[in-house]
């Protein structure tokens, strides 16, 4: 029978083991080292890094960091992306998508961090074959957690972004399908206690932003203009790429011709769009409710395309 391993598991294996030895300890190890907050940073990371990630774990200083992070919307097609880019013979990808480092784990430490991506020995291998090399995380979450902003800032600060929009009035709908609390009462229902909420945390929102209604509300992740004016506070325009789900699913020649060009890559035909992680709905979203909805986000979306110059026709 396999064992499952976890950090609180190894020590009290640690405690068994002086148990063996008749050497019991005056306070017990998980409680020492809980009560030591740099000793238990240390411990948790090197169980992560060691234990967790292996091999790729221990190779870590010798890997590389992205090149490009690729966050998004909800629902606006990252997981296809992700496998997309990796056709691309000067690109690898890194260990899988979504790795959630500068939101949810950037206590583990940057050691953590890079055994998800190559070696520096592909990474010169594949520039001495192809004369390019790039590796990326994706992981949408990034847009919408603002404390992911400061944290690549100060790890990767030249860092290329590629930032994925999806009609806001489309990401309410698949944000409502998404939401397994939702699944009793009808998208029409959601919207009016959604509208009932960000009005009751209407205080909160003008003391604190949007940050902390974006996390639960399906309506609120579709105010783009209010999170993407955080990251333009501290990264300048030409460093991030703006681009819709729209344009990758109605133009995906096009829009990987974009990209290349951004990360100044040589241009290359992707041969395989297959989607990934696609949402399946029983019904189409009311028209009405859509209407509705367009009127709803015509605001929100105006200010977007004064801030970021381009027009995403998405009020139709």
């Amino acid at each position: 029978m396999i064992r499952k391993y976890s950090f609180n598991h190894s020590i009290c294996e640690y405690e068994e083991f002086l148990t063996l030895k008749n050497e019991t300890p005056r306070m017990s190890s998980k409680q020492f080292i809980k009560n030591n907050p740099k000793i238990f940073r240390f411990f948790r990371k090197l169980y992560y890094v060691v234990f967790k990630r292996h091999i790729y774990g221990l190779t870590a200083p010798i890997r590389t960091l992205p090149d490009f992070i690729v966050f998004a919307a909800d629902r606006a097609g990252t997981s296809s992306l992700f496998h997309y880019l990796e056709q691309h013979p000067c690109i690898c990808a890194s260990d899988h998508d979504h790795l959630g480092f500068f939101d949810s784990n950037f206590d583990l430490g940057i050691n953590f961090y890079k055994s998800f991506f190559p070696t520096i020995l592909l990474k010169y291998y594949t520039k001495f074959r192809r004369k390019y090399f790039m590796t990326y995380d994706v992981t949408a979450s990034y847009y919408r957690r603002p404390w992911s902003i400061q944290n690549i800032l100060k790890t990767i600060p030249s860092v290329k972004l590629v930032a994925i929009l999806r009609n806001p009035v489309d990401g309410a709908y698949s944000g409502f399908h998404k939401d397994s609390r939702l699944q009793n009462i009808t998208f029409e229902n959601a919207i009016k206690d959604e509208l009932e909420l960000l009005e009751r945390e209407r205080n909160d929102i003008e003391k604190n932003g949007y940050a902390n209604i974006m996390q639960d509300s399906f309506l609120a992740k579709g105010f783009y203009e209010k999170q993407l004016k955080l990251w333009l506070n501290d990264f300048p325009k030409h460093q991030i790429l703006f681009l819709t789900t729209e344009e990758l699913t109605d133009n995906p020649e096009k829009t990987f011709k974009k990209i290349f060009a951004f990360l100044k890559l040589p241009d290359y035909k992707i041969e395989n769009y297959k989607k990934q992680n696609v949402g399946k709905y029983k019904n189409k979203m009311n028209l009405t409710t859509r209407n509705f909805l367009i009127d709803f986000y015509k605001s929100h979306n105006k200010k977007l395309y004064e801030l970021l110059e381009s027009n995403f026709d998405w009020d139709k």
